[in-house]
């Protein structure tokens, strides 16, 4: 009736316990793909090293820049063609824009550069999901998105509520620990590993030849 009160259907966004899981199951991925990438362009460089100069493969930038690839394909791919990473799939969460369909390729892309900005604040901008009332972490403000479950049909309007029933204080502790010990782990594996990784990899290459 005119002048009456619509009440907004709910829809649950994925709490932040939950888009860890599938970040973690990405990254894994992300990060097999990209080994598997860097041994098959290695093979190439250590063919052509056969007929040019033998110098040693750099493993470690070759890594580095198969690993943004990698990343980028994947993670704006998947978000702009069905809203699912792999993982996400898996676990039945999805990524949509305000009209409930997936990201444009322009948002995904403004969406990753938010993974990079939130990664950028001591992972800062990934936690602001865990007490967001939307669930929302500061790459999903830029690029205006929600993470809902595969069955939920989002349209406007619609009010987003979280599936969780409030902001997870031990985030903030397992933040805490996550910001101090794991970039010195990675920085002291990278400084100590690098340079033994690239000789081990290269030796190896080198001997399938």
């Amino acid at each position: 009736k005119v002048g009456e009160a619509t009440e907004l259907e709910e829809v649950l966004a994925v709490s932040f316990g939950k888009r860890l899981i599938s970040a973690i199951l990405d990254g894994v991925l992300v990060f097999f793909l990209t080994m598997m990438l860097v041994f098959a362009i290695g093979f190439v460089f250590i063919f052509i090293g056969m007929y040019v100069d033998d110098q040693v493969m750099p493993i470690n930038a070759l890594a580095v820049i198969v690993g943004i690839a990698v990343a980028l394909v994947y993670f704006i791919g998947s978000w702009s063609k069905s809203g699912q990473t792999l993982a996400k799939a898996f676990l039945g969460y999805r990524v949509v824009g305000g009209d409930g369909r997936p990201l444009s390729s322009g948002k995904a892309a403004l969406r990753y550069l938010g993974y990079i900005v939130s990664a950028a604040l001591a992972s800062l901008g990934f936690l602001w999901a865990a007490f967001d009332k939307k669930r929302q972490g500061l790459h999903d403000k830029m690029a205006s998105s929600y993470v809902i479950y595969s069955d939920a049909t989002l349209k406007d309007p619609s009010q987003i509520v979280p599936a969780d029933s409030g902001p997870g204080w031990v985030w903030l502790v397992v933040w805490f620990v996550a910001a101090l010990v794991l970039p010195v782990g990675f920085l002291t594996g990278l400084i100590v590993l690098g340079p033994t990784l690239n000789s081990i990899v290269s030796s190896f290459l080198k001997g399938l030849f």
